[in-house]
């Protein structure tokens, strides 16, 4: 079952006079610095699906524009600033790194957390998914199973309500990413 959102036609602002622009004919979103899109409709009902599912599944298609970006830069993330998520997928240099609150991690989405190396090694366009079944976790790039991990355990039941969903940095502005992002997709 759909339980987020698709990029489009979902409602986002773009805001801070922010470097961010809507790709001509391609339905995408390219930051250039900083910069933000930030979801103008509720999330309530996205929310109330994730608690109450199985787990999740993100599914990206993006390009980076640098691949030393720091922070972990934030692709998508769904939080309240950047230390307080329910989830993130970000960049640090070459790494993928997806942060997941859940009752046995942090506020953060940390400790555990997962990292994977040389996922952003060059500037092609990528297929990312990555999911999380309350027992282990997954990430994919391209068709290609990348890794899998059992060390995150527990479930959405601590998630925050008061998260909003953004792209291309952190709800503050912090920690912004440059690169192309042609859609997103969350699946509880």
């Amino acid at each position: 079952i759909l339980a987020g959102f698709l990029l489009w036609p979902f409602d986002f602002d773009l805001y801070r006079k922010n470097d961010a622009r809507w790709i001509k004919n391609s339905r995408g979103i390219e930051f250039r610095g900083s910069g933000q899109a930030v979801s103008n409709s509720s999330t309530q009902e996205f929310f109330n699906h994730m608690v109450r599912g199985n787990g999740l599944t993100l599914e990206l298609w993006l390009e980076t524009e640098d691949q030393y970006q720091f922070g972990p830069a934030r692709i998508l993330s769904y939080s309240i600033d950047p230390m307080s998520r329910n989830f993130t997928i970000g960049q640090s240099s070459d790494q993928l790194v997806f942060r997941l609150r859940t009752t046995e991690t942090n506020l953060n989405g940390m400790n555990p957390h997962l990292i994977v190396d040389n996922t952003f090694d060059d500037r092609s366009l990528q297929h990312v998914a990555i999911t999380y079944d309350f027992s282990e976790q997954k990430v994919y790039t391209n068709g290609e199973q990348r890794t899998r991990s059992e060390i995150l355990k527990g479930d959405f039941s601590n998630w925050d309500p008061g998260c909003s969903l953004v792209i291309g940095t952190e709800v503050t502005g912090n920690r912004p990413w440059k690169g192309k992002l042609y859609y997103a997709a969350v699946f509880n």
